[in-house]
């Protein structure tokens, strides 16, 4: 068993910061509904409004590793951020939404790769989790945070649509100066890089751990997307739940979980805390498929409880099996093909159930691309099992231990 240094002011900062600049990818959750009825359009839109936001994650992750370690990335990344809160301050024109949303992508990119690199170098050993439940932990607590602060302010606080805007700034104002690297040559050595991200995503493949990780990444970013892209919608118009701060609750439930799970230390190894976190998931999704079937909020509300244990689980295992499965050097390029991969299931969430959208309606869009999602998440269920009994039988006297 290893032990775990203290965690220190600069890596919860850093933490902190993950979380914060997160936020603005839920806070405009609670909004969709009244982006419906403000610029009469449809939940294909809504759901294309959310893969905007993805792309400029994919943009950033493809393209962060190029300024990895400069002094100020995250000061201009905090900066570029508050533009956008900006834009979607003001909303008058659906323009400036899909602005706001592509922004945000960029610098939420910027963040997950630089910020889980940086807390590797200050503070991972070869077998501490503090990193991988740290980044876990920061990235669902701004996904929680983002759509319930939002959702609460719409609901009850006077002008709360533009207030909670002007907070999101504030609040990134006042942690902008903190976000300067202060890393030693040392802890910035980089290897050249000896394959592409196509190349390393093969690898991934092709390695058994790391097929594991990432198909459990990608069901729990997908299963994540369907909730920040259509949950508040689903809840307004299939479930009747006009409330902003019902709808804010409904995404963020299960990021709230996520949080907890991605942050509890399991005494298991990376390959079985994958099939906790696979089998989670896939009892959120189908139950999401019947909560949207029965129309029931309640049912939704569980659904959503059961796929962010499953997301906090699954992320936190499948984080750390990439890690590992990595030499410090190219720590940087492989956390990155990692979450890109990831943001894939999101982009097939927001894409795929907008274009079903388009062809059916709401509902049995919703529900088709559950069954879909059930279909992947069975593979991925298969793989990580299989994983986790090699595991168990390569070192039996260890199976339990992190």
């Amino acid at each position: 068993m290893s032990s775990e240094r203290p965690v220190s002011a600069p890596i919860l900062l850093l933490s902190f910061s993950l979380a914060l600049l997160h936020m603005p990818s839920g806070i405009p959750a609670p909004f969709y509904p009244i982006y419906q009825d403000q610029f009469g359009i449809d939940s294909t839109t809504i759901s294309m409004f959310f893969a905007t936001y993805i792309l400029g994650v994919v943009i950033a992750l493809i393209l962060a590793h190029r300024v990895l370690f400069y002094r100020y990335v995250l000061v201009v990344a905090c900066l570029v951020s508050i533009v956008g809160d900006f834009l979607l301050l003001r909303s008058s024109s659906v323009f400036e939404i899909y602005l706001g949303h592509f922004i945000h992508g960029i610098v939420l990119g910027v963040f997950t790769v630089v910020v889980p690199v940086v807390l590797g170098r200050i503070d991972f050993s070869g077998t501490s989790k503090i990193a991988g439940r740290l980044t876990t932990s920061a990235n669902a607590v701004g996904l929680t945070a983002g759509p319930l602060w939002s959702g609460l302010m719409l609901a009850y606080v006077p002008s709360g649509d533009t207030m909670v805007w002007w907070l999101q700034i504030a609040m990134t104002v006042l942690v902008m100066p903190f976000m300067t690297l202060r890393l030693t040559p040392d802890e910035t050595a980089e290897e050249p890089p000896t394959d592409t991200i196509v190349e390393r995503w093969i690898k991934f493949f092709e390695d058994r751990a790391t097929l594991s990780a990432i198909l459990a990444g990608f069901v729990a970013f997908a299963s994540g997307g369907l909730l920040a892209a259509l949950g508040s919608v689903l809840a307004d118009n299939v479930m009747q739940a006009e409330n902003a701060a019902v709808q804010g609750l409904v995404v963020s439930l299960s990021f709230a979980l996520s949080a907890i799970t991605g942050a509890w230390h399991l005494k298991r190894n990376d390959s079985q805390t994958i099939l906790l976190g696979v089998f989670f998931v896939s009892a959120g999704v189908l139950g999401m498929a019947i909560a949207i079937y029965a129309a029931s909020l309640m049912l939704f509300l569980m659904a959503a409880a059961l796929t962010g244990v499953g997301q906090g689980f699954g992320l936190q295992g499948a984080t750390q099996a990439v890690a590992h499965k990595s030499s410090a050097g190219q720590a940087g390029r492989s956390i990155s093909s990692f979450f890109l991969f990831c943001y894939t299931g999101t982009v097939f969430s927001s894409y795929g159930v907008g274009l079903m959208i388009a062809l059916s309606d709401l509902r049995t869009a919703s529900i088709t691309f559950c069954g879909l999602l059930l279909v992947i998440c069975g593979a991925a269920f298969w793989t990580a099992k299989q994983q986790a009994d090699r595991a168990v039988g390569a070192n039996p006297e260890r199976a339990g231990e992190p």
